[in-house]
């Protein structure tokens, strides 16, 4: 009987570390199968946090920014807008030379992205 019940076990603890094996590396083919890089606007930035579905749009995504810069201040990067609701780039290597009216391109993971009060902020940006 406590033969049995050890056979059971160890059957069970097999079966469960297959299935973990298996989910890994389905969950590893989904991720990279469904990595991309998006070209966007501060301005679809700021609105698809403004209006919550920032995160299921750009989440999974490299996001290539491309905007006129509001202002710079230490290695914040605030993009101009068309509205109240801002984009901004925390930037790896602070503002190498960059000044309000610039046009500059930055590169940044969306699933860092952190909601502010009146904007998004994108976090560790570069500069290609």
């Amino acid at each position: 009987m406590v033969r049995r019940r050890i056979i059971i076990i160890i059957a069970l603890v097999v079966a469960a570390f297959v299935v973990a094996v298996a989910l890994f590396f389905f969950g590893d083919e989904h991720a990279v199968s469904s990595m991309s890089i998006k070209q966007v606007t501060p301005d679809q930035l700021a609105a698809a946090m403004k209006e919550d579905h920032f995160y299921s749009d750009y989440r999974q995504n490299t996001l290539l920014i491309r905007g006129q810069v509001a202002s710079v201040i230490g290695s914040l990067l605030t993009f101009k807008t068309s509205s109240s609701y801002q984009a901004q780039c925390s930037l790896a290597i602070s503002s190498l030379n960059i000044h309000k009216g610039d046009n500059v391109t930055v590169i940044s993971e969306g699933g860092t992205a952190v909601r502010q009060p009146s904007g998004v902020l994108l976090k560790d940006c570069v500069i290609p």
